[in-house]
């Protein structure tokens, strides 16, 4: 509960009234991290690693392979940046 409150006395009012309503702290955090995280260069870097050194899985056949790729792609043009051509070959 102190962790609550000490997080909702840090933020301006406008934030601390929208996230006062969230059940935990752990809440409020991720409900922030949900809201500013993919905004940041970070992010990106995290986003690309992560399509880029996907490797198929013993277990999955290539199309089970390249559906989990393509449920990549939706977060990072979320971060507003269209990399669609970047990295054709």
């Amino acid at each position: 509960m102190q962790a609550t409150l000490l997080l909702l006395g840090a933020m301006d009012e406008a934030h601390a009234n929208q996230l006062q309503s969230e059940p935990s702290t752990k809440a409020i955090m991720d409900s922030l991290y949900r809201q500013y995280a993919n905004r940041s260069e970070a992010t990106l870097y995290r986003l690309l690693s992560d399509v880029i050194n996907q490797k198929k899985k013993s277990e999955h056949n290539i199309n089970q392979h390249i559906g989990q790729l393509e449920e990549m792609w939706p977060a990072l043009k979320g971060i507003g940046e269209d990399i669609s051509g970047t990295y054709s070959t």
